[in-house]
């Protein structure tokens, strides 16, 4: 990121505005993980 000091503020912001609910939840996590899994293959 162009600003890396305002990525976690911002991130917190978005996170403690919205209510997800546990299916919203399950899907962050799925993408989280798809891209952990990516992250991994592409350092490989």
């Amino acid at each position: 990121p162009a600003a890396p000091k305002k990525l976690m503020p911002r991130l917190n912001q978005l996170f403690n505005r919205a209510a997800p609910t546990p299916e919203e939840v399950h899907i962050l996590r799925g993408v989280a993980k798809a891209m952990l899994k990516a992250a991994d293959q592409a350092k490989r």
